[in-house]
């Protein structure tokens, strides 16, 4: 379905070479209030891709009321309320797409809404974008951006012009709190650390005027973090999609292994973005962090370990076992059996029929872009 009304804007006459994928779980008020402030992007040839993640919220039903004029957005808070408000001038061009809807490769509008069946992940949700704007040939860039932030008006175009550079297939941004937009969050992503299977978040909690410099960030990058994530069209032919096994964590790390060491990360300094962490998938801090939240990152950290890095499974086994113990003695009932949880589930199939990353990374360079993914195409990927 597209809508064009008139008076709106109309599909733009210029190529767009930049798709901004979204993913979307019940949380239609901050997918909104993001797309506001998308809406101001000094970027002109960018599209929005929103893919829906099976919501049972109404989320697909109020983006489109929000498209057409007829619902606003919740403006974002304090000093970041111009980020995202007044709304821009309303209809704008939307389309909205089943999962398995054939895509077309006519001109997209501002904004396409890809309704999945259900809840599969973050990498399965980005991946209903991916293969879409990799099916348009114009695509030169995506821009994975968590529903719950907020940009500033250069964020874009301060990532493309690092992307610009010789060999540069992903680029981050400076994350900021949301509720302390001078406070960092992350700058561009994170250290890797082999010994643990653990990352740390470069410049974590720093006040931004005591920002790390670009060139040592970039020394430090091991991967971005996905909240904001800008890659290159080549990298994802290389790479292929996300990996959707993990669901939740770790896709990042993995993706960039699979790139191959010919790809150089960047990090944009200047590109602003403004994160509420954990306000959609229940992370934050240890002490805060859901169980579902729990139970994800650790089944992640044993997935990734025993695709990348096995010879230290069994530390990482040890490391889990005491934060699940640490857990239960501070009175974090809930979390510590997550944990537990995890370690018994990955324990219990701990071969899950994968393949040697090498030859899972063979299999998914030969996706098929133009169409979307079906059930062999995945199995076909394992085998």
């Amino acid at each position: 379905m597209l809508e064009t009304a008139p008076g709106s804007d109309s599909p733009c006459s210029h190529p767009a070479s930049v798709y901004v994928v979204i993913v979307n779980w019940n949380a239609w008020a901050h997918t909104l209030t993001c797309l506001e402030s998308l809406s101001r992007l000094h970027t002109l040839a960018a599209r929005v891709v929103v893919c829906d993640n099976g919501s049972t919220d109404g989320s697909v039903e109020r983006i489109i009321a929000w498209a057409r004029g007829g619902l606003d957005a919740l403006p974002a808070d304090g000093p970041l309320r111009s980020l995202s408000h007044p709304p821009v001038p309303k209809p704008i061009s939307h389309r909205l797409l089943r999962e398995n809807e054939p895509y077309g490769q006519d001109q997209p509008p501002r904004l396409t809404l890809i309704q999945g069946s259900e809840n599969r992940g973050f990498g399965a949700g980005c991946n209903l974008g991916i293969r879409y704007a990799m099916a348009h040939p114009d695509c030169r860039a995506i821009w994975l951006l968590n529903n719950d932030t907020v940009v500033h008006a250069d964020a874009l175009d301060a990532l493309l012009r690092r992307l610009d550079e010789p060999n540069m297939g992903l680029c981050g941004s400076t994350l900021l709190h949301y509720d302390a937009p001078t406070r960092i969050q992350c700058q561009g992503g994170a250290r890797f650390y082999r010994a643990a299977s653990l990352s740390r978040l470069i410049g974590k909690d720093r006040p931004l005027q005591h920002a790390l410099p670009a060139r040592q960030v970039e020394r430090m990058l091991d991967h971005l973090y996905g909240a904001s994530m800008l890659v290159s069209r080549g990298f994802i032919e290389q790479a292929g999609p996300l990996p959707e096994g993990y669901f939740l964590y770790y896709e990042e790390m993995d993706w960039t292994l699979r790139g191959g060491e010919g790809w150089r990360l960047g990090y944009a300094a200047d590109s602003l973005v403004y994160h509420r962490k954990g306000a959609s998938a229940g992370t934050g801090t240890r002490a805060s962090r859901s169980a579902r939240a729990s139970y994800q990152l650790g089944h992640s950290r044993l997935r990734f370990t025993r695709l990348h890095n096995p010879s230290i499974l069994p530390v990482v086994y040890v490391l889990l076992l005491m934060e699940a113990l640490l857990q239960a003695l501070r009175g974090q009932g809930s979390q510590s059996r997550a944990v537990f949880r995890a370690l018994t589930g990955t324990q219990a199939d701990a071969t899950c029929g994968e393949e040697a990353p090498e030859r899972r990374t063979s299999a998914w360079r030969s996706h098929p872009w133009s169409k979307p993914t079906t059930t062999d195409d995945h199995d076909a990927a394992k085998r």
